[in-house]
């Protein structure tokens, strides 16, 4: 099984501590059947500010640790990037990258409130040729209030990962009906543990998968064979559909302006 998204690098954000707690969390992963996670640390401005080129070579480092230690996980660079009026001015310094150095870059948005400026962002991203993944829709608080906000998000050609955590309950009754719904309706197109340790969030996807109703399993774990997929190169997305609901119609959804 393969991991999009993981704070498994130690001491670089609010994930792994230390590299006792990374290997701990790694071990734990093996056992669950993790055989590749690409790692995920946050970038935030005036908060976490390591750039790709040394994520790269802490996840070297890391590699040569797990061979020495038996453990048989294999992991690839990565950044959870925090998407605001700052990002495009990031990418053009080269602080950036995507997930094991392709053109889909992992993002997460204020969890809160909807920057109103993020689709221009989006769409200058896109013509530097990058595919935005939205990490974890089901917990930010404005697509929980009303689903239909996430049009835009698709509309801009955004691809979507689902946190195991928020079907398993982790972040709330709500974020998991959210959840729930969304990977109902065929948005989701990658699934992650997003572990940040040893004691919650862990980085288990396996466990979690084969737990839940059969429904919802069989979905999440053709959202792992995505992950699969698209290490190998070999994911293409699908079309999405946009989200209507009580016969709302997505014009009206635009004169919200999310």
């Amino acid at each position: 099984m393969v991991d999009l998204h993981c704070h498994i690098i130690p001491g670089i954000d609010d994930g792994a501590k230390d590299i006792e707690e990374s290997l701990k969390m790694l071990r734990d992963a093996e056992d669950d059947g993790l055989r590749e996670v690409i790692a995920t640390p946050h970038f935030m401005r005036s908060r976490f500010e390591v750039p790709y080129e040394q994520v790269v070579e802490k996840v070297k480092k890391l590699n040569e640790t797990c061979q020495e230690e038996n453990i048989n996980i294999k992991i690839y660079p990565g950044q959870e990037i925090y998407l605001n009026r700052n990002t495009l001015d990031d990418y053009e310094k080269g602080v950036l990258g995507g997930l094991n150095d392709s053109n889909y870059y992992l993002f997460e948005m204020n969890l809160m409130k909807f920057d109103k400026g993020i689709p221009d962002i989006l769409y200058e991203l896109s013509l530097h040729g990058i595919t935005p993944i939205i990490a974890h829709p089901e917990r930010y608080r404005y697509i929980i209030e009303d689903i239909e906000r996430i049009n835009r998000l698709i509309h801009e050609g955004c691809l979507f990962q689902l946190n195991v955590g928020s079907i398993d309950g982790v972040f709330g009754k709500k974020a998991k009906k959210c959840a729930e719904e969304l990977l109902n309706r065929g948005v989701y197109d990658f699934v992650g543990s997003d572990g940040h340790g040893i004691e919650t969030r862990k980085a288990i996807l396996r466990k979690t998968i084969v737990e839940q109703k059969k429904k919802n399993m069989e979905k999440m774990l053709y959202l792992a064979e995505n992950n699969r997929d698209f290490l190998k190169g070999e994911f293409k997305p699908t079309k999405k559909k946009l989200i209507t609901t009580k016969g709302k119609l997505f014009s009206m959804f635009y004169g919200k302006g999310i």
